[in-house]
């Protein structure tokens, strides 16, 4: 091997290989360049995809922030702040005093009287978290078989004073064993003048549940049935 050839062979030995065969220097790329290389082609393609495509302006949208808050100023200094404090806050209490009052419910024009028979068909097999069977698929229960319902659920309107008169002595008949349920009116009003809790059936959804078309109405147990009354005033 001429020694000229190597001593030029080891200053690039980095990047060139000697082939002893051929005897001509061969050249390859290192790890190096090559990583180098990958590098630069990232950056260059990274830069590229940054640049403008088009003209850019400053955003002129005012902030929303900035816009509600303005708006909240001038409300403030007009006072139309408080006048909606003032509406939400009464508007909230006369929810509260007198809600809605149920919808397809009238006074009883005609006494009657009927049972509901709450039993009930599981459609599913019910279990325990360690496997026991509690209830079969297609099984009846009758949950008044384990219970008793121990008050009765007076229904009726709070507007009519007749009501309002036979409900009061229905509750002292059944010596306060009675969970009294408006269907409209105040109840508030009747919770403080009779110191005993009056409530109010929101959206009709016990009416509906027991079929109540008239009132005053009273549901209680009858055997392993419901029984419903619906009264006149």
């Amino acid at each position: 091997m001429d020694q000229g050839r190597c001593n030029q062979g080891q200053g690039l030995r980095p990047f060139l290989v000697w082939n002893s065969v051929q005897g001509t220097p061969r050249m390859l790329a290192s790890r190096a360049f090559a990583s180098a290389a990958t590098i630069f082609a990232l950056m260059s393609s990274t830069a590229y995809a940054m640049e403008s495509i088009g003209p850019v302006n400053p955003i002129e949208e005012p902030s929303m922030l900035e816009e509600i808050h303005k708006k909240l100023r001038e409300l403030e200094a007009t006072g139309e702040m408080e006048r909606f404090k003032e509406e939400f806050v009464e508007n909230t209490k006369r929810s509260v005093e007198e809600p809605p009052p149920v919808q397809n419910v009238i006074t009883t024009r005609e006494a009657r009287s009927y049972h509901i028979d709450p039993t009930w068909t599981a459609p599913n097999t019910i279990t325990t978290p360690d496997g026991k069977h509690v209830v079969q698929a297609g099984d009846s229960i009758n949950p008044l078989d384990y219970i008793t319902w121990s008050r009765k659920f007076l229904f009726f309107d709070g507007r009519d004073s007749r009501q309002v008169e036979l409900a009061a002595q229905i509750i002292t008949a059944e010596k306060g064993a009675v969970r009294a349920i408006l269907v409209a009116g105040r109840p508030l009003d009747l919770t403080r003048t009779w110191k005993r809790q009056v409530y109010f059936d929101q959206g009709g959804s016990l009416v509906r549940k027991f079929g109540i078309r008239q009132v005053p109405a009273l549901v209680y147990q009858d055997g392993k049935k419901l029984r419903v009354d619906e009264m006149l005033p």
